[in-house]
């Protein structure tokens, strides 16, 4: 049996977001052996950038623009974890605000006057890094939301096992179409 529509769709939104949320915990990992504070910070902008990306929306096909896990919660626990991240790309890391954060006294961008001899210097700067229990809070919601893309994963693609060994070994592009148009076809990747 073919993939419906709406399953084709439900299938890339939540391998999307579990790849987000992968990719997220990897470069949080790695922040911990970063070796400058560029590397750092290229690292933390990356692992919130990527985590955020199922709670912004994408264009899911010519006419629809959706939130991925639009409307799900966190746990609890990390319900202020996770709106910091979602506040940290929003006002900090995807757009440069002047204005504060939603809960601090001041903004994380700042302009420095750097004044010396006869001159002066305009320069950006970002307060703050993430502290080790941000990191943590980080991927223990990352570890969360794979799990649930995971579990949500199994229960629209059990339908469709037998369909999708249909066809023989190799790897396949996943397309989100309406028939008469295929839903598969073979990919191979482009050399480099």
């Amino acid at each position: 049996m073919r993939p419906t529509f709406d399953d084709l769709k439900e299938i890339w939104l939540l391998c999307y977001s579990r790849s987000a949320f992968i990719d997220a915990s990897r470069w949080l990992d790695q922040m911990e052996n970063a070796q400058d504070v560029s590397h750092y910070e290229a690292l933390d902008y990356a692992a919130v950038v990527a985590y955020c990306r199922p709670f912004t929306k994408s264009q899911l096909t010519k006419k629809e623009r959706v939130i991925p896990l639009d409307g799900l919660p966190p746990p609890q626990h990390l319900a202020a974890a996770h709106e910091n991240l979602l506040n940290l790309r929003d006002k900090i890391i995807g757009h440069k605000d002047a204005v504060p954060t939603k809960g601090y006294s001041r903004s994380a961008n700042i302009l420095l006057v750097e004044r010396f001899r006869s001159t002066y210097q305009l320069n950006t700067t970002r307060l703050g890094e993430m502290l080790p229990e941000q990191r943590k809070a980080a991927k223990e919601l990352c570890a969360y939301f794979v799990t649930h893309c995971e579990t949500q994963l199994r229960e629209v693609t059990r339908k469709y096992r037998s369909e999708f060994l249909r066809y023989p070994e190799g790897t396949y592009e996943l397309l989100i179409s309406e028939p008469p148009d295929q839903w598969i076809r073979p990919h191979s990747r482009p050399a480099r």
